[in-house]
């Protein structure tokens, strides 16, 4: 961490956009799948789990899209993209023909 001027950029996966934590692992995300052998938070209760608090556990299984999720949207921050952007609600910001002042699309 905080080793960004020298190229190297820490990109978190278990917390949001703003670095708070988040629920990883609802019973709904994270259905069994007998056929592979996989029993995941469906089969599982509140006896059975590391804490009471159930969505915080990470399941590599349920949450297989986080990594590159996080990974793309690290990247594109890192080159200098806004979260309006990745999220689709922004257009691309474009340099000036000739100029590096950006213009509109």
């Amino acid at each position: 961490k905080n080793r960004e001027s020298e190229g190297v950029y820490f990109v978190p996966f278990m917390t949001d956009g703003n670095g708070v934590n988040t629920a990883t692992n609802a019973p709904a995300e994270d259905p069994d799948i007998p056929a592979s052998g996989y029993y995941g938070a469906a089969s599982r209760t509140n006896g059975n789990q590391v804490s009471s608090n159930r969505p915080t556990h990470f399941s590599s299984w349920a949450r297989r899209s986080i990594i590159p999720d996080r990974l793309a949207t690290a990247i594109l921050n890192a080159a200098g993209r806004t979260s309006a952007f990745i999220s689709g609600k922004a257009p691309e910001i474009k340099p000036s023909p000739g100029g590096n002042t950006p213009s509109g699309p």
